[in-house]
Protein backbone atom coordinates (compact mmCIF):
# COMPACT_ATOMS: atom_id res chain seq x y z
CA UNK A 1 0.00 0.00 0.00
CA UNK A 2 1.09 3.29 -0.80
CA UNK A 3 1.37 6.10 1.86
CA UNK A 4 1.22 9.75 1.19
CA UNK A 5 2.94 12.22 3.75
CA UNK A 6 1.22 15.41 3.60
CA UNK A 7 4.51 17.06 4.79
CA UNK A 8 5.95 15.93 1.72
CA UNK A 9 3.75 16.36 -0.59
CA UNK A 10 3.38 19.42 -0.09
CA UNK A 11 7.13 20.08 0.17
CA UNK A 12 7.61 18.32 -3.04
CA UNK A 13 5.01 20.49 -5.31
CA UNK A 14 5.94 23.98 -3.93
CA UNK A 15 9.41 23.39 -4.88
CA UNK A 16 8.63 21.85 -8.51
CA UNK A 17 5.81 24.80 -8.78
CA UNK A 18 8.14 27.65 -7.73
CA UNK A 19 10.79 26.32 -10.16
CA UNK A 20 8.52 25.97 -12.63
CA UNK A 21 7.18 29.61 -12.48
CA UNK A 22 10.47 31.05 -12.32
CA UNK A 23 11.23 28.85 -15.34
CA UNK A 24 8.05 30.65 -17.27
CA UNK A 25 9.20 33.62 -15.78
CA UNK A 26 12.71 33.47 -17.18
CA UNK A 27 11.38 32.25 -20.67
CA UNK A 28 8.82 34.55 -21.32
CA UNK A 29 11.00 37.38 -20.54
CA UNK A 30 8.99 38.75 -17.60
CA UNK A 31 10.12 40.58 -14.50
CA UNK A 32 8.07 38.61 -11.59
CA UNK A 33 8.76 39.17 -8.14
CA UNK A 34 9.99 36.28 -6.03
CA UNK A 35 7.49 36.69 -3.15
CA UNK A 36 4.69 36.65 -6.02
CA UNK A 37 6.27 33.63 -7.49
CA UNK A 38 6.81 31.82 -4.14
CA UNK A 39 2.80 32.80 -3.14
CA UNK A 40 1.95 30.52 -6.64
CA UNK A 41 4.10 27.94 -5.73
CA UNK A 42 2.02 28.34 -1.95
CA UNK A 43 -1.07 27.87 -3.87
CA UNK A 44 -0.49 25.34 -6.01
CA UNK A 45 1.08 22.83 -3.41
CA UNK A 46 -1.95 23.54 -1.31
CA UNK A 47 -4.71 22.51 -4.09
CA UNK A 48 -1.95 19.16 -4.46
CA UNK A 49 -2.61 18.46 -0.62
CA UNK A 50 -6.54 19.03 -1.07
CA UNK A 51 -7.11 16.97 -4.70
CA UNK A 52 -4.97 14.14 -2.45
CA UNK A 53 -7.10 13.73 0.55
CA UNK A 54 -9.75 10.97 1.19
CA UNK A 55 -13.33 12.25 -0.16
CA UNK A 56 -12.32 14.73 -1.90
CA UNK A 57 -10.96 13.18 -5.15
CA UNK A 58 -13.10 15.29 -7.26
CA UNK A 59 -10.77 18.39 -6.58
CA UNK A 60 -8.25 16.43 -9.26
CA UNK A 61 -10.55 16.52 -11.84
CA UNK A 62 -8.92 18.46 -14.99
CA UNK A 63 -10.96 21.26 -14.96
CA UNK A 64 -9.78 21.82 -11.37
CA UNK A 65 -6.03 21.39 -12.26
CA UNK A 66 -6.75 23.91 -14.90
CA UNK A 67 -7.93 26.53 -12.54
CA UNK A 68 -5.52 26.10 -9.95
CA UNK A 69 -3.06 26.87 -12.33
CA UNK A 70 -4.74 29.79 -13.75
CA UNK A 71 -4.84 31.16 -9.73
CA UNK A 72 -1.10 30.27 -10.05
CA UNK A 73 -0.30 32.41 -13.20
CA UNK A 74 -2.49 35.50 -11.91
CA UNK A 75 -1.16 35.48 -8.38
CA UNK A 76 2.55 34.92 -10.07
CA UNK A 77 2.38 37.42 -13.08
CA UNK A 78 -0.71 39.66 -12.34
CA UNK A 79 -3.45 40.29 -15.39
CA UNK A 80 -1.54 40.90 -18.30
CA UNK A 81 -2.31 40.92 -22.23
CA UNK A 82 0.30 37.75 -22.58
CA UNK A 83 -1.34 35.75 -19.75
CA UNK A 84 -2.66 32.76 -21.73
CA UNK A 85 1.12 33.01 -23.38
CA UNK A 86 2.63 32.27 -19.81
CA UNK A 87 0.25 29.96 -19.15
CA UNK A 88 1.21 27.68 -22.43
CA UNK A 89 4.89 27.95 -21.40
CA UNK A 90 4.38 27.22 -17.71
CA UNK A 91 2.21 23.66 -19.31
CA UNK A 92 5.35 23.17 -21.12
CA UNK A 93 7.33 23.02 -18.80
CA UNK A 94 5.23 21.44 -16.45
CA UNK A 95 5.07 18.69 -19.07
CA UNK A 96 9.02 18.15 -19.83
CA UNK A 97 9.50 18.39 -15.81
CA UNK A 98 7.16 15.46 -15.83
CA UNK A 99 8.72 13.84 -18.55
CA UNK A 100 11.83 14.04 -16.64
CA UNK A 101 10.41 12.21 -13.40
CA UNK A 102 9.17 9.55 -15.97
CA UNK A 103 12.39 8.97 -17.11
CA UNK A 104 13.83 8.67 -13.64
CA UNK A 105 11.43 6.11 -13.54
CA UNK A 106 12.11 4.24 -15.87
CA UNK A 107 15.75 4.24 -14.95
CA UNK A 108 14.86 2.95 -11.66
CA UNK A 109 13.27 -0.14 -12.67
CA UNK A 110 9.69 1.83 -12.70
CA UNK A 111 9.86 1.74 -8.94
CA UNK A 112 10.85 5.40 -8.49
CA UNK A 113 7.44 7.22 -8.16
CA UNK A 114 6.08 4.20 -5.68
CA UNK A 115 9.29 5.22 -2.97
CA UNK A 116 9.34 9.45 -4.32
CA UNK A 117 10.81 11.23 -2.27
CA UNK A 118 11.77 15.66 -2.23
CA UNK A 119 15.30 14.76 -3.35
CA UNK A 120 14.19 12.63 -6.28
CA UNK A 121 11.58 15.56 -7.58
CA UNK A 122 14.44 18.07 -6.91
CA UNK A 123 17.01 16.90 -9.08
CA UNK A 124 14.61 15.96 -12.02
CA UNK A 125 13.24 19.94 -11.78
CA UNK A 126 16.58 21.47 -11.21
CA UNK A 127 17.88 19.88 -14.34
CA UNK A 128 15.30 20.62 -16.15
CA UNK A 129 15.29 24.20 -15.33
CA UNK A 130 18.86 24.46 -15.91
CA UNK A 131 18.67 22.63 -18.89
CA UNK A 132 16.14 24.44 -20.37
CA UNK A 133 18.08 27.99 -19.17
CA UNK A 134 21.09 27.02 -20.91
CA UNK A 135 19.52 26.45 -23.95
CA UNK A 136 17.30 29.90 -24.07
CA UNK A 137 20.50 31.58 -22.98
CA UNK A 138 22.35 29.93 -26.05
CA UNK A 139 19.51 30.74 -28.53
CA UNK A 140 19.55 34.17 -27.13
CA UNK A 141 22.61 34.65 -27.82
CA UNK A 142 22.80 33.69 -31.02
CA UNK A 143 20.88 36.48 -31.66
CA UNK A 144 19.06 39.55 -30.30
CA UNK A 145 20.48 40.68 -26.77
CA UNK A 146 18.76 41.55 -24.18
CA UNK A 147 19.31 43.17 -20.79
CA UNK A 148 17.72 43.35 -17.24
CA UNK A 149 16.62 46.99 -17.10
CA UNK A 150 15.65 48.49 -13.97
CA UNK A 151 13.64 51.69 -13.46
CA UNK A 152 13.03 53.53 -10.03
CA UNK A 153 11.04 55.95 -8.77
CA UNK A 154 10.71 56.45 -5.09
CA UNK A 155 10.62 53.54 -3.07
CA UNK A 156 8.97 51.46 -6.50
CA UNK A 157 11.26 49.40 -8.64
CA UNK A 158 10.52 47.96 -11.80
CA UNK A 159 12.80 45.19 -13.60
CA UNK A 160 12.21 44.58 -17.27
CA UNK A 161 13.74 42.29 -19.98
CA UNK A 162 15.00 44.42 -22.22
CA UNK A 163 15.92 44.33 -26.00
CA UNK A 164 19.36 46.26 -26.78
CA UNK A 165 18.80 47.93 -30.13
CA UNK A 166 22.01 49.01 -31.57
CA UNK A 167 19.99 51.24 -34.33
CA UNK A 168 18.10 53.08 -31.55
CA UNK A 169 19.19 56.41 -31.38
CA UNK A 170 16.92 58.08 -29.38
CA UNK A 171 18.35 60.86 -26.81
CA UNK A 172 16.35 63.87 -24.69
CA UNK A 173 17.72 66.56 -26.41
CA UNK A 174 17.14 68.73 -22.77
CA UNK A 175 19.31 66.26 -21.10
CA UNK A 176 21.22 64.18 -23.39
CA UNK A 177 20.23 60.96 -21.89
CA UNK A 178 19.30 57.86 -23.94
CA UNK A 179 15.55 57.24 -24.00
CA UNK A 180 14.52 53.64 -22.71
CA UNK A 181 11.25 53.26 -24.10
CA UNK A 182 8.92 50.68 -22.09
CA UNK A 183 4.83 50.41 -22.17
CA UNK A 184 2.34 52.00 -20.45
CA UNK A 185 1.53 49.11 -18.74
CA UNK A 186 4.77 47.94 -17.33
CA UNK A 187 5.37 51.83 -16.46
CA UNK A 188 2.03 52.01 -14.08
CA UNK A 189 3.44 50.29 -11.82
CA UNK A 190 6.32 52.60 -10.50
CA UNK A 191 2.83 54.75 -8.99
CA UNK A 192 1.14 55.06 -6.55
CA UNK A 193 -1.93 52.23 -6.79
CA UNK A 194 -4.97 55.08 -6.19
CA UNK A 195 -3.58 56.70 -9.18
CA UNK A 196 -3.00 53.85 -11.75
CA UNK A 197 -6.09 53.77 -13.86
CA UNK A 198 -5.98 57.40 -13.86
CA UNK A 199 -2.19 57.71 -15.53
CA UNK A 200 -3.03 53.99 -17.52
CA UNK A 201 -5.70 56.30 -19.20
CA UNK A 202 -3.85 58.70 -19.81
CA UNK A 203 -0.99 57.05 -21.18
CA UNK A 204 -2.99 55.65 -23.68
CA UNK A 205 -3.97 58.45 -25.73
CA UNK A 206 -2.40 60.93 -27.82
CA UNK A 207 0.67 62.41 -26.31
CA UNK A 208 -0.14 66.10 -26.84
CA UNK A 209 -3.43 65.08 -25.58
CA UNK A 210 -2.93 63.67 -22.44
CA UNK A 211 0.24 65.64 -21.49
CA UNK A 212 -2.15 68.57 -20.08
CA UNK A 213 -3.71 65.63 -17.90
CA UNK A 214 -0.79 64.20 -15.92
CA UNK A 215 -0.30 67.37 -13.28
CA UNK A 216 -1.45 64.73 -10.83
CA UNK A 217 1.66 62.22 -10.98
CA UNK A 218 4.50 62.98 -9.14
CA UNK A 219 7.12 63.23 -12.13
CA UNK A 220 7.34 65.87 -14.42
CA UNK A 221 6.35 64.27 -18.12
CA UNK A 222 7.20 66.11 -20.91
CA UNK A 223 7.27 65.21 -25.11
CA UNK A 224 10.31 63.53 -27.02
CA UNK A 225 9.94 63.59 -30.46
CA UNK A 226 11.38 60.98 -32.66
CA UNK A 227 12.21 60.18 -36.58
CA UNK A 228 11.83 56.41 -37.30
CA UNK A 229 12.62 55.05 -40.88
CA UNK A 230 9.41 54.50 -42.85
CA UNK A 231 7.48 55.82 -40.57
CA UNK A 232 6.35 59.80 -40.02
CA UNK A 233 7.95 61.16 -36.93
CA UNK A 234 6.17 61.42 -33.52
CA UNK A 235 5.97 61.87 -30.13
CA UNK A 236 6.21 60.11 -26.93
CA UNK A 237 5.61 61.21 -23.22
CA UNK A 238 8.88 60.77 -21.16
CA UNK A 239 9.93 60.97 -17.28
CA UNK A 240 13.63 61.20 -15.62
CA UNK A 241 13.76 58.59 -13.10
CA UNK A 242 15.04 58.56 -10.09
CA UNK A 243 17.50 55.46 -10.92
CA UNK A 244 18.28 53.66 -13.87
CA UNK A 245 20.26 50.39 -14.02
CA UNK A 246 21.50 47.73 -16.88
CA UNK A 247 22.29 44.34 -16.00
CA UNK A 248 23.14 45.88 -12.28
CA UNK A 249 25.04 49.18 -13.81
CA UNK A 250 24.11 53.03 -13.10
CA UNK A 251 22.91 54.20 -16.36
CA UNK A 252 21.14 57.71 -17.20
CA UNK A 253 18.38 57.22 -18.90
CA UNK A 254 15.30 58.95 -19.89
CA UNK A 255 11.84 56.88 -19.79
CA UNK A 256 9.80 57.20 -22.74
CA UNK A 257 6.34 55.41 -22.46
CA UNK A 258 4.56 53.70 -25.27
CA UNK A 259 0.91 53.14 -25.26
CA UNK A 260 1.36 49.38 -26.75
CA UNK A 261 3.25 46.82 -26.10
CA UNK A 262 6.62 46.73 -27.40
CA UNK A 263 6.85 43.00 -29.00
CA UNK A 264 3.77 40.56 -30.65
CA UNK A 265 5.58 37.76 -28.98
CA UNK A 266 7.38 37.64 -24.90
CA UNK A 267 10.73 37.98 -25.68
CA UNK A 268 11.36 41.26 -23.86
CA UNK A 269 9.30 44.50 -22.36
CA UNK A 270 11.96 47.18 -23.47
CA UNK A 271 14.11 48.61 -25.43
CA UNK A 272 17.19 50.30 -24.76
CA UNK A 273 20.27 51.55 -26.88
CA UNK A 274 24.12 49.91 -26.79
CA UNK A 275 25.26 53.54 -26.51
CA UNK A 276 26.91 54.23 -22.98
Amino acid sequence: MRVLYIDELFLINLAADYFLLLGTAKLCGVAAKRRRLALGAVIGAVYAVVAALPRLELAAHPVFRVLSAAVMLLCSFGLRKKLLRYALVFFALSAAAAGAVAGLELAGGGAVIARVNLGVFAVAFLACYAVITLIFRRVARSGAQYAKLAISLGDRTITLRALIDTGNTLRDPVSDRAAAIAPASEIAALFPRDMRKRLLDALRMSPIDALPLLDFTPVAFRLLTYDAVGIESGALLCFIPDDATVDGAPRELIVAVSPNELADNVAYAAIISNDE
